[in-house]
């Protein structure tokens, strides 16, 4: 149900903190490695700094933001798989033949259908991408980085 209402949310959410999170730090780059004069202006030296705190407090807000999405994506998701097993102790105490069967049933789908909250099909959230969307971050960082440098 998740996956069908919030499919197209959950896509845009995605994609903006990726790009969010591969932009900040190149900015970030670029302003601490670009040489400032010691002979300018006072107020551009504080300018630089608080640019330099405000884009790291843009990162580990967009990180941050990032991780609760993923951690909360997958204990739903595991959440929603311990469900069957509490259906299964529900079943073995003794209750009528309907609500056992009711019971059986919701068993049945819940084998058939495994919780997961995705997005439009494409990738689950799950506490594993954080890892991959590291790792693609990382890469695109170093590409920004060399263009810079050429």
């Amino acid at each position: 149900m998740v996956n069908t209402m919030f499919g197209w949310q959950l896509l845009v959410c995605i994609l903006s903190l990726f790009t969010h999170t591969v932009v900040s730090p190149y900015y970030l780059f670029i302003v601490v490695f670009k040489p400032v004069s010691p002979f300018s202006a006072s107020y551009k030296m504080i300018y630089h700094k608080i640019y330099i705190l405000s884009q790291v407090i843009w990162i580990l807000t967009h990180l941050l933001c990032l991780v609760y999405l993923m951690y909360y994506s997958h204990k739903t998701t595991e959440e929603a798989n311990r469900t069957a097993v509490i259906v299964s102790q529900v079943i073995n105490k003794n209750h009528s033949a309907s609500f056992r069967k009711e019971m059986e049933t919701l068993l049945l789908q819940f084998k058939y259908n495994r919780a997961d909250v995705s997005v439009l099909g494409l990738y689950s959230l799950n506490l594993p991408v954080i890892t991959s969307m590291g790792s693609s971050v990382a890469m695109y960082l170093f590409i920004l980085i060399q263009f810079e440098n050429s």
